[in-house]
C-alpha cells in the first residue's frame, strides 16, 4: 500500500476537468482555453515562488493543451481515467472520517477505496473543505457510506 492518498497530485496522476477552462493563465503571459469532460496528466511540478510553500502543477490534457494549476484548483483522481471510475469506487469506500473543528468547520476527510487488489487512502485537507462538500460528500450520501465524524478542539 503507498503512503501517499490516491487523490495526491503527483507526477503522473490524473485530473479531471468537470467545467470548461476559459482564458487560463497568469495575467502577463497567453490564456489557453480547455473544454471541459476532459482527462489529464500531471506532467511537471515547481516552486515558483520561494515565499510560498505551495507547488504548481503542470497538466497536460487530453486534447493537447497545457496548463499550471495550484492543487486545490485541481480534482486529482490518481491513476483512475475518468472522474465517474472515481467517485464510483468513493462510492464504496471503508473507513470514512470527517474531522470537523468545534463549530463544524472542515477540517479534514480520509476513507480507504479498493481499487483492483490494491487498496489506498484518499485524503481532503482544511484547503479542500468546499471541493469535498461539494463534489465527494454528495456521493457518499447518495451511496449510504457511513462517515464517522469526530470533532477537533
Amino acid at each position: 500500500m503507498n503512503d501517499l492518498p490516491l487523490n495526491s497530485p503527483s507526477v503522473g496522476a490524473h485530473v479531471w476537468l468537470e467545467s470548461p477552462l476559459v482564458e487560463h493563465g497568469p495575467l502577463d503571459r497567453p490564456k489557453t482555453s480547455v473544454p471541459g469532460q476532459n482527462l489529464g496528466t500531471i506532467v511537471a511540478t515547481e516552486k515558483p515562488y520561494l515565499t510560498m510553500d505551495h507547488s504548481l502543477y503542470t497538466v497536460k490534457w487530453g486534447t493537447g493543451h497545457v496548463t499550471k494549476h495550484y492543487y486545490k484548483e485541481m480534482f486529482c483522481i490518481g491513476s483512475f481515467e475518468s472522474a465517474h471510475a472515481f467517485l464510483g469506487s468513493v462510492a464504496s469506500c471503508k473507513d470514512a472520517v470527517l474531522v470537523q473543528g468545534p463549530r463544524g468547520g472542515f477540517r479534514r476527510f480520509t476513507a480507504h477505496l479498493a481499487v483492483g487488489s490494491v487498496t489506498g487512502i484518499i485524503a481532503y485537507f482544511k484547503d479542500q473543505g468546499s471541493f469535498f462538500r461539494a463534489v465527494i460528500e454528495p456521493v457518499l450520501k447518495r451511496a449510504g457510506v457511513t462517515v464517522n465524524t469526530i470533532i477537533e478542539t
